[in-house]
């Protein structure tokens, strides 16, 4: 005998069919065979230091929705630390340091947050846009961490990253606007968007103690 659902039996219906619509497709032997490969081709381009490669197959393993494993998310976040974008690469550590415990990663992980804050900046595409610190760093990581910033911006007019600590000045076509990055300190955020930057000399501006890691 069937019986007719009550309040409660629609709501458990519907709660059921959304989970099952939310839930990601399973994987399939060939997702699982395609991983395999791009695991293997991950190792032998990390061997190399060609980091652009391995950003690129990465990428594509992320796209078979086969979770990479511990030497993946390494190499992952040196690829993404090549790039300058250190807020991937400390995620990409995040989740290796979350699968196996290893001292050089708790260490890297200390590294980036002892050196490099958190800074989001944004604005309008109609003028062009820049980050550039004031006494530019000579450490490689350091310089590719703020030209990655200013690519984010010449692009998208938009960043939202990790920049290591020190003064900066971040400018929209004739209007300046200067931060400060302290490590553990402060988060920095700077909104320029819907502003005429010859005009406008505040901006929607603060400063916020960063979110617990």
């Amino acid at each position: 005998m069937i019986l007719p659902l009550t309040g409660v039996g629609w709501a458990m219906l519907w709660l059921w069919t959304a989970l099952a619509l939310a839930a990601p497709p399973e994987t399939t032997e060939r997702d699982v065979a395609e991983a395999t490969r791009l695991s293997h081709e991950i190792e032998r381009l990390a061997e190399r230091n060609a980091w652009m490669g391995v950003e690129r197959m990465f990428a594509d393993l992320l796209e078979t929705g086969v979770a990479p494993g511990f030497d993946e998310w390494v190499a992952g976040a040196h690829a993404a630390r090549s790039r300058g974008d250190l807020a991937a690469a400390r995620t990409r550590l995040d989740m290796a340091n979350r699968l196996q415990e290893d001292r050089q990663v708790v260490e890297w992980l200390f590294d980036v947050d002892a050196r490099f804050g958190r800074v989001w900046l944004a604005c309008d595409k109609a003028l062009d846009a820049t980050v550039v610190a004031h006494s530019p760093s000579f450490q490689p990581e350091s310089a590719a961490a703020v030209a990655f910033a200013a690519d984010r911006l010449s692009q998208d007019c938009s960043f939202d990253g990790l920049l290591p600590a020190g003064h900066y000045r971040f400018t929209w076509g004739s209007h300046e606007e200067t931060f400060e990055v302290v490590p553990r300190v402060q988060s920095v955020r700077i909104d320029l968007r819907g502003m005429d930057p010859k005009l406008a000399r505040k901006s929607r501006r603060s400063e916020e103690p960063p979110p617990p890691p």
